[in-house]
């Protein structure tokens, strides 16, 4: 798998940063995913397609985490918390619990968002459809049992 190097967030996101937001979340990211945020934060894949369900999915990035997140900053439309402010009701389905069920981690072409979802013990990864999503009735389909074989599935790049 590529990516543009160049499109990586800085800072990249410190190991209090990622534990403030899963104690707020009330979840806990998988390994794999951290180790990548420290790493890859919100970078642009170049090879940035996959198959699921004979249907090809365009990743336009994965999302990022910043220490502070603002509209106004280039990044801050793509930070998970500015991401997930707006549309938690669509993603999650039930407003009595107080976390995350769904965390989106990448932003697909349209308004659909690769995510982690929590409705199990461990997180599986999720497709969510955020078009055909109404509140506290999400439209999510699993795509891969962890973030790791996830990003297997990843295995050419766009051409137009």
């Amino acid at each position: 798998m590529e990516f543009d190097k160049g499109s990586i967030v800085y800072p990249l996101p410190t190991n209090q940063l990622i534990d403030s937001l899963e104690k707020f979340w009330r979840v806990k990211l998988p390994e794999d995913y951290k180790e990548f945020l420290q790493k890859y934060n919100g970078v642009t894949p170049i090879t940035n397609v996959f198959d699921f369900k004979e249907r090809k999915y365009l990743i336009d990035c994965f999302l990022c985490l910043l220490e502070k997140p603002a509209l106004d900053d280039v990044n801050g439309e793509n930070d998970i918390r500015v991401v997930l402010s707006p549309k938690c009701a669509r993603m999650n389905d039930d407003e009595e619990i107080f976390g995350t069920e769904v965390l989106p981690i990448a932003k697909l072409a349209g308004d659909d968002y690769v995510c982690l979802d929590y409705h199990k013990k461990k997180p599986s990864v999720v497709i969510w459809y955020g078009g055909e999503s109404e509140e506290f009735h999400p439209v999510l389909r699993k795509i891969a049992n962890s973030f790791s074989d996830f990003l297997n599935m990843i295995n050419e790049s766009w051409e137009y």
